[in-house]
């Protein structure tokens, strides 16, 4: 039935929602369940918001890691 589908496209929303509203370690958490789903569509989205929670936190190496890893994915 295609659950794991959906439970990535869920889980890259819940890290982009908790992102925006500050929930950082939640944000993490959905990401990497976004990024392990294995959905051809889904990692690049998480990926970002993964090197958004990175710059946050002003660990910007990894950040640029993030965003470089999601950028031939798209």
């Amino acid at each position: 039935m295609n659950h794991d589908v959906w439970i990535g496209h869920l889980s890259s929303n819940l890290a982009e929602a908790y992102f925006e509203t500050g929930k950082i370690d939640l944000a993490e958490k959905f990401a990497y369940k976004a990024i392990n789903s294995e959905h051809p569509t889904i990692p690049p989205y998480a990926i970002y918001t993964l090197g958004q929670i990175h710059a946050a936190r002003n660990n910007f190496d990894l950040a640029e890691q993030a965003f470089q890893q999601g950028i031939p994915v798209v």
